[in-house]
């Protein structure tokens, strides 16, 4: 009795834990799907100020380290997009692995750390 009772809760603990997971992976992909709206919307801003500061710099209005300047930013918040798109996606396989299901490397690729 006492081992059913052992095994039990640690069926019950196991399960519980499980659903932990899940629910923090769920979670973490929401988080991240928001971030990825609200970066790609501070992307397309930094695109359209390098954009205005081009057409000010082809009039002669603004001087060349603006544009370079602008174009940094713009490079950095597309950069920021990519990563989180990145984060995303190793989260939607952490999701699965966490509902149970697997996933290996296409032959002759080496399955990422972590």
């Amino acid at each position: 009795v006492a081992a059913h009772d052992g095994a039990t809760a640690a069926y019950r603990q196991a399960a519980l834990s499980a659903m932990k997971d899940v629910e923090d992976q769920l979670t973490g992909l929401q988080t991240l799907a928001e971030q990825v709206e609200r970066t790609r919307a501070a992307a397309a801003a930094a695109a359209g100020a390098e954009q205005r500061i081009l057409n000010s710099y082809q009039a002669g209005l603004s001087a060349y380290t603006d544009v370079v300047t602008a174009q940094a930013t713009a490079l950095n918040a597309r950069r920021a997009v990519m990563q989180l798109q990145l984060q995303r996606q190793q989260s939607a396989v952490s999701l699965v692995q966490a509902l149970g299901g697997g996933w290996q490397a296409p032959w002759g690729q080496a399955a990422p750390a972590g």
